[in-house]
């Protein structure tokens, strides 16, 4: 006779006791760190909410939350609990709208994280293309650097991510598929004295002060490799922000030097508000591309999207139009 393993007994025990309400009264715990405003989050009296808690860690044998003056605070097992709770209960709330989706065609909610360099070209059209042919699939668009992108991705807030990976735990727990090169642009401000210079080399920047994305970026990772390959300190740089816009109106109101994706220096260059210096940088970015966990499904809505995105990104490989400013 066939033994069934004790790791299979215990999961299976586990999952038996474990109740959807307790998943959401821990996720509701964590928001609110206080007992009675989660019951009643949850229409719940407290005792039954005291209950509910008293169970599940009962059933994982660990507590989840210590009971201090101030509230509800959670320990190391109650944050991994709501972790988990949290990608428990959107994955079936995915699961829902699969279904409805699967009656009546494509729909749903799909979460997108990207870059700001994906923004004017590529989420733009991709977005277009989706309110046209499918309207009744929602697309909930986030946008920031790549690396707080995948922290959302990892936490399970986001279902798919247009960026880059930037570590090695990235690589092994993501699918990376390439979609658009992108070089970067070094701009300054339409009437810095710099655009006078002739020759102007990279070791002539390295003495300017410079607006700069934060160390943690793949974008000042190049730039810092750049200025290393070229055998040069990275400049001063009073400023770091990860808003393009931001570093726009900067660059257009200062004399400083800053770095941008191609389809964010075009959009201000045909402003008037930015210009290119004529230096090239000897060190590149990766592709931007699309990024999902390996370990999660791909429904119907966000396999539509995700087509919509490869689809709009051949097309712009093809074309490569400079952008034109909004009016």
């Amino acid at each position: 006779m066939t033994r069934v393993p004790a790791t299979f007994d215990f999961l299976s025990s586990t999952i038996s006791r474990l109740k959807l309400r307790q998943m959401s009264l821990v996720l509701a715990l964590i928001e609110t760190r206080n007992l009675h405003r989660a019951a009643e989050s949850l229409n719940l009296s407290q005792p039954a909410a005291t209950k509910l808690l008293q169970e599940i860690e009962r059933t994982l044998g660990v507590s989840l939350f210590d009971r201090q003056p101030r509230g509800m605070v959670p320990t190391v097992y109650g944050m991994a609990a709501a972790r988990h709770a949290r990608l428990l209960l959107r994955d079936l709330h995915r699961l829902q709208q699969e279904m409805e989706g699967l009656k009546r065609g494509i729909a749903g909610t799909v979460h997108l994280g990207s870059v700001m360099a994906a923004v004017p070209r590529l989420i733009a059209g991709a977005l277009a293309s989706i309110s046209q042919q499918h309207p009744t699939l929602r697309v909930s668009l986030l946008t920031d650097t790549s690396d707080a992108l995948l922290a959302e991705l990892h936490g399970g807030r986001l279902d798919v991510v247009v960026g880059r990976p930037i570590s090695k735990r990235d690589r092994d727990s993501l699918t990376w598929e390439p979609l658009l090169d992108e070089e970067i642009r070094i701009v300054v401000g339409a009437n810095n004295p710099l655009l006078a210079r002739r020759g102007l080399t990279l070791a002539d920047l390295a003495q300017e002060n410079w607006v700069m994305q934060q160390d943690t970026t793949p974008m000042r990772h190049t730039i810092e490799a750049a200025f290393a390959t070229a055998g040069l300190d990275l400049p001063r740089h009073s400023v770091e922000t990860v808003s393009m816009l931001a570093t726009a109106s900067l660059l257009a109101q200062t004399g400083m030097v800053g770095s941008v994706p191609d389809s964010i220096a075009s959009y201000f260059i045909a402003l008037g508000t930015l210009a290119e210096l004529p230096v090239e940088l000897p060190a590149g970015m990766e592709p931007c591309g699309l990024i999902t966990l390996a370990d999660r499904p791909i429904g119907p809505a966000l396999e539509c999207l995700m087509t919509t995105l490869r689809s709009t990104a051949h097309q712009l490989r093809i074309t490569s139009e400079p952008l034109e400013p909004m009016p």
